[in-house]
């Protein structure tokens, strides 16, 4: 009888883990500055002519 209540006990306390371990990375994440620099170069000339827009 005590392993059947054991399960559900244990899913519990993992849950609540799970949680409290998402809300700090979440408040973390949302209390930080962020900065992605992308290098694009120059497209070729060339490659107006397959333009839709001119």
């Amino acid at each position: 009888m005590k392993q059947m209540n054991a399960l559900p006990m244990l899913t519990h306390k993992l849950a609540k883990l799970a949680v409290s371990a998402l809300c700090a990375v979440l408040f973390i994440c949302a209390n930080t500055n962020s900065c992605c620099m992308v290098h694009q170069p120059q497209a070729p000339a060339e490659l107006e002519r397959f333009s839709k827009l001119r």
